[in-house]
């Protein structure tokens, strides 16, 4: 592998590694405090530090188609942010991050759904053997003793995310070869907190806890992890191609594994390895041309 690329490769190793560190601070104050409320303070502290990163770039301003093509995008994320971070707090994070890896099998179905690409009939297949990964980590959840209405509401969720990100990365082909990568971070991050911050008034009328010094410190982290990592996926895919890439996404499954065991005392079921075999199988051959 050319050093180049074996530093790409590296790169987008460390920014993956970002945002599942992300995950579990996401996870860890889930315990406390409501989705709507850690998504907001995650887009608020990541609005600030893309925006201080804005000032020190200085990337070319945004033209107002800009704006508004990658508002879309924003709407997309601010969904798929309050969905994801619903399911971290209702499924262990190797599981979460495991059904979230379908993400590149709904991809291709929205590039041919909406794009018209191409999708054969290995393609069809893929998508099948996707589905039964993720029937694979969840279906011990739902039989038996072991049926449980969060999993459930954890499942749905976090595959709604995976739908808003997918399409959201559909959007994103017509808009990564036109704006800066700091502009498209800049207006995703400005974009959810407003977005979100709008909703505030129509929220269940619930007593959010006031934030303590330590979990301030926490929220901080969120918006830099989300801010970092973007910018090296970013770096990393303008120094080598998607393909070879692709693979860095499956190192989630590590981290996830390593922070769910050291802070969440969560060990991988079988099932959950077995299953993420297949899913990441799938997308290798969903995104294989």
């Amino acid at each position: 592998m050319h050093g180049s690329v074996r530093g790409a490769f590296a790169t987008a190793v460390l920014a993956v590694g970002l945002l599942s560190a992300m995950d579990a601070v996401v996870k860890a104050q889930a315990a406390t405090y409501a989705t709507l409320q850690i998504a907001v303070l995650r887009f608020a502290f990541g609005s600030l530090a893309i925006l201080a990163t804005f000032a020190v770039v200085q990337p070319p301003r945004p033209h107002l188609s800009t704006i508004l093509a990658n508002t879309w995008r924003a709407m997309l994320g601010a969904a798929t942010v309050v969905a994801f971070f619903y399911a971290l707090a209702r499924l262990p994070l190797a599981e979460t991050l495991a059904l979230a890896l379908l993400a590149p099998c709904f991809t291709v179905l929205f590039g041919a759904l909406l794009l018209r690409e191409k999708v054969g009939t290995p393609i069809i297949v893929a998508l099948g053997v996707g589905l039964a990964g993720m029937l694979l980590i969840v279906a011990p959840k739902f039989t038996g003793p072991s049926l449980s209405v969060r999993a459930l509401e954890g499942t749905a969720a976090v595959l709604l995310s995976t739908l808003t990100y997918s399409l959201s990365l559909v959007l994103l082909r017509s808009r990564a070869t036109r704006d800066h990568p700091v502009t498209i971070v800049a207006v995703q991050n400005v974009g959810c907190c407003l977005i979100l911050a709008c909703l505030l008034p129509f929220a269940a009328a619930v007593t959010w806890p006031a934030l303590i010094s330590v979990d301030m410190l926490a929220f901080i982290a969120l918006g830099v992890f989300g801010v970092l990592g973007h910018l090296l996926l970013a770096r990393a895919y303008g120094m080598a191609p998607a393909a070879i890439l692709a693979s860095a996404d499956y190192t989630s499954l590590i981290y996830a594994a390593v922070f769910g065991y050291v802070f969440f005392a969560e060990t991988p079921a079988l099932t959950t390895i077995a299953g993420s075999a297949l899913i990441i199988a799938s997308s290798l051959a969903a995104t294989r041309r």
